[in-house]
């Protein structure tokens, strides 16, 4: 095998890593977005829970349905 050879092989395979090393890096972004998210809307379900817990909006009676 030729150095010119080695050295075709050596571009390609820091091409292939590059291109993988990106695409994770995207994946890793994308991820981090959605926890962003969930953990915005898990705070304000919480919020919500806790006025809910407290008496206040929508307050939960424990009544049984209508049907019966």
């Amino acid at each position: 095998m030729s150095i010119d050879d080695r050295l075709v092989e050596l571009e390609s395979k820091i091409t292939f890593y590059e291109e993988g090393m990106q695409s994770l890096s995207d994946l890793a972004y994308a991820q981090q977005q959605q926890i962003d998210r969930l953990q915005l809307r898990l705070e304000q379900l919480t919020e919500r829970l806790q006025d809910v817990s407290e008496g206040g909006i929508g307050k939960v009676v424990d009544e049984p349905p209508p049907h019966y």
